[in-house]
């Protein structure tokens, strides 16, 4: 199996036991050409448009790069949903988890998407923090889902089902960083992926390690990538030092920059400084700077991150390796 380097969402305990009253639901759906709104897919392709604007894919097209081959299903497969590519030379399904998070304004929403041929059998996250870590099932998770729903793959006999959760945003703005794994079992495979929230000068924002392309999800048939990984290949020991780059959660309203320009990121050099138990590493940020990099802008107060601690998962651990 393997997890990609995305990193992954954050819960408070409190917040995974709280009421329906606690999750906004449907309510903010958006009427057509308006503003992108949460909860709202304008292509209908599966994928939100917040969560399109995060990943870099066109919210208004299913297929972005007009090959024939739905965003989704690019995303599933790890192929370049911006880069036409013949048919023919588009990756075949293979049972993968794709797990990623955006927010908006209140709310903030957690997105799993599983491609598989027999379906999920199971579904559970882990979150992880300095202090604990704690396994939520699907039943201790039901009354932050919002809808599930099942999306035809490109490959006859396959099909890509999508689970999502909604809360609160404040539940993860605080002092320390939190990760969280999606952890499913599907095709008698059983996969996992993590992200990781931390808050910079009151922003949420997202880790996502090096230069990794937003789009990799975790297959099935190949090895393992936890967060103790040293660089973007999945290479590297666990004593390396990963580097990772700071995006919010909540995206701009115009989207991504255009092709070719440039806007600055910050960047974080990571310290493993404690292993944890069960796959969770604690870090301190050992290095923080901006440097350019498409998709993202510099967080006020990047280099004031210096000597904070990250909580991540290594999936790994996590799942016994």
């Amino acid at each position: 199996m393997h997890t990609n380097k995305k990193l992954s969402l954050a819960f408070m305990a409190s917040i995974l036991l709280v009421g329906v009253a606690a999750v906004s639901g449907g309510d903010n759906l958006a009427a057509a050409g308006g503003s992108p709104m949460i909860l709202v897919d304008s292509d209908n392709d599966g994928i939100d448009d917040l969560l399109e604007l995060r990943i870099g894919s066109n919210p208004d097209e299913a297929d972005s790069d007009f090959d024939g081959v739905s965003d989704l299903q690019e995303l599933m497969v790890g192929s370049d949903f911006n880069l036409a590519s013949p048919l023919h030379s588009i990756p075949s399904s293979d049972t993968s988890l794709y797990f990623n998070v955006y927010s908006l304004g209140n709310d903030f929403v957690a997105e799993i998407f599983v491609l598989n041929h027999s379906g999920v059998n199971s579904l559970s996250m882990v979150r992880a923090r300095a202090a604990d870590q704690i396994e939520f099932s699907f039943g201790q998770l039901a009354s932050l889902l919002v809808d599930t729903q099942s999306f035809a793959a490109f490959d006859a006999g396959w099909q890509i089902d999508r689970i999502r959760f909604q809360m609160p945003v404040t539940s993860f703005h605080g002092s320390e960083s939190i990760a969280i794994a999606a952890q499913i079992v599907a095709d008698q495979a059983l996969l996992a992926q993590s992200v990781t929230l931390t808050c910079v000068n009151n922003v949420l924002a997202q880790l996502v390690f090096d230069e990794l392309a937003m789009t990799a999800p975790t297959h099935s048939n190949t090895g393992f990538f936890g967060l103790g990984s040293g660089n973007g290949n999945g290479s590297g020991g666990a004593n390396s030092n990963p580097r990772g780059g700071l995006f919010p959660t909540e995206p701009s309203s115009d989207g991504p920059p255009a092709s070719g320009t440039l806007d600055e990121v910050c960047l974080q050099v990571l310290q493993p400084i404690a292993y944890l138990g069960a796959g969770r590493v604690e870090y301190q940020v050992a290095d923080a700077f901006c440097d350019p990099l498409a998709g993202a802008v510099c967080l006020t107060g990047c280099s004031a991150t210096l000597g904070d601690t990250i909580i991540g998962i290594d999936i790994v651990g996590l799942l016994g390796g």
